[in-house]
């Protein structure tokens, strides 16, 4: 169209006779292009090109799921855009539910189950007892459980309304009844349960900080070279290089935690990789080979390199994403092989072993290409925080962190929102019957052997002891000398004696009165 326009009015012998005919053209081509990009968008309504105005609009004037768009992909809103009619006209449909989650919660990760009665053939207390199975609706693992006992389930129903407390109390026994005495072995309710885990921060270390800390080193040592296209919130575009990034995610912490910098400051980037791997003969001078449990250093010294990425300069973000994952991949390895170790000892020196393929390093700010001040460096760049609040810092920081590292620094936050719209888009286009039950188990930590680092030694009390305690207390244990009271001990160490006991109440009748005297003692 443009073209054509330029072809058909901007006619060269016109501007001989009258010198503003070019202006007047221009100006009537300018005026013209609004109305023409207007008609354009709303030719393409309906169509995978429709604008995102468009898909918007349209769904805030339906439902007003508008506010969820956010939290979907392209592809979502465009299911959404191109289905809401047909599913506000087949609300409660069978079909549009299991379409709703086929394409908004199981791309999303998110576990949705319906729950079923099951009649069982356990007896308790004269009475058959009814199981409630979840069936899998969303084709994902993240489930915590398969079955909830009639109990289980009213307390899950009990807060979705005020009063439910109260009725589930009065009526307990009609609930009973129902649910127990049935003519069919299976019967499908109306509930939908939702039970997510969100891994929050398991290790010690997590992803975002390994991230961070080989994004600074390789930056700076110039084995990071990608280029950061930064839209500010004014809508501007500024090019900076992955070096300039870390200074620039620096000086906005600073402004966050209200630390203002002048001059730029020395990096601390620790435990990131060597640039070259320890030797073998190196990292055997760190342990007392004597007094070490591994048999085969190195078999596992090879398999250790083996898992570690090699060193080498990388110019875009896939390159990077794909090293740091490797490294936070062969960490979480190493963690998991170092806390098997019971005793001190083998697991320091299992610590040392895989410590010495990292380092901590310091690197001054002399680097820089330019040694200038904080001040003049944002002026030089083109940045202007004159107006921006701590929140705008905030925002500004997750912005910038992703576009040199595609890590999104709110990505658990992110699942928890995503999860409430996705329920709550089902909602809305299902049968208004169905009840939701929606929880996320967060904040979940390995249960490793961190507390416990004893000293492996040889009891006072003979093998004969330990031997009767365990089989008494049904713990099926390899009746080794050394084993049982490392193990046993491990157990009453830190006071951890008291939560051992008193788990094993009920056990503890099948002991004499010479094994509990001797027990106490430990504890």
């Amino acid at each position: 169209w443009s073209y054509g326009f330029h072809v058909r009015w901007n006619v060269k012998a016109y501007a001989i006779s009258d010198g503003y005919y070019p202006a007047a053209q221009r100006a009537v081509y300018f005026n013209s292009v609004v109305p023409k990009i207007l008609n354009l968008r709303l030719a393409r309504c309906k169509t995978i090109e429709v604008h995102s105005y468009h898909i918007r609009e349209y769904l805030a004037s339906h439902n007003n799921l508008s506010q969820y768009i956010e939290y979907l992909t392209l592809e979502q809103q465009l299911y959404l855009y191109r289905n809401i009619n047909y599913f506000r006209r087949h609300s409660g449909f069978k079909e549009v539910f299991m379409s709703l989650i086929d394409n908004l919660a199981t791309p999303n990760g998110i576990y949705l189950a319906g729950i079923d009665i099951h009649k069982t053939t356990t007896i308790n207390n004269g009475l058959v007892e009814s199981n409630f199975l979840l069936k899998n609706l969303t084709n994902t693992n993240n489930i915590l459980s398969d079955t909830l006992s009639l109990k289980e389930v009213l307390s899950l129903e009990e807060p979705l309304l005020p009063n439910n407390a109260d009725y589930i109390n009065k009526n307990i026994n009609t609930i009973y009844d129902l649910t127990q005495y049935t003519t069919q072995n299976k019967y499908k309710t109306k509930i939908v349960y939702s039970n997510n885990i969100v891994a929050t921060n398991p290790f010690t270390f997590n992803l975002q900080e390994v991230i961070f800390n080989n994004l600074v080193y390789l930056a700076y040592i110039g084995n990071y070279t990608a280029i950061s296209l930064i839209q500010l919130p004014n809508q501007s575009y500024i090019y900076l290089s992955a070096k300039d990034v870390i200074y620039l995610l620096i000086y906005i912490t600073g402004q966050i935690v209200n630390i203002p910098l002048i001059n730029f400051p020395t990096l601390y980037p620790i435990r990131v990789l060597r640039p070259n791997r320890p030797s073998l003969e190196s990292l055997m001078s760190l342990i007392d080979y004597d007094n070490f449990d591994w048999y085969y250093v190195s078999e596992i010294y090879n398999q250790t390199v083996g898992l570690l990425p090699q060193s080498s300069t990388m110019n875009n973000i896939v390159q990077f994403n794909n090293y740091c994952q490797q490294v936070y991949n062969a960490m979480v390895k190493f963690y998991y092989y170092t806390t098997t170790y019971s005793g001190a000892n083998n697991r320091a020196m299992s610590a040392n072993f895989f410590n010495f393929f990292f380092s901590d390093y310091v690197l001054p700010a002399n680097n820089v290409d330019t040694v200038i001040s904080y001040s003049e460096w944002l002026n030089e760049k083109g940045f202007d925080f004159t107006n921006y609040t701590r929140q705008d810092f905030i925002n500004l920081y997750g912005i910038i962190f992703k576009s040199i590292t595609d890590y999104d620094i709110n990505s658990e936050e992110k699942f928890t929102n995503t999860l409430n719209a996705v329920i709550s888009i089902i909602k809305e286009l299902s049968s208004y019957t169905l009840q939701f039950i929606t929880m996320d188990t967060s904040n979940i930590e390995n249960a490793d052997m961190i507390p416990l680092r004893y000293y492996d030694f040889i009891s006072n009390y003979d093998n004969s002891f330990y031997i009767r305690i365990f089989n008494n207390l049904g713990i099926d244990l390899i009746k080794v000398s050394d084993r049982v009271t490392t193990i046993f001990n491990s157990l009453v160490d830190f006071n951890v004696g008291v939560s051992f006991s008193v788990g094993l109440n009920n056990n503890l009748n099948l002991l004499t009165n010479e094994d509990l005297s001797i027990l106490a003692s430990i504890t």
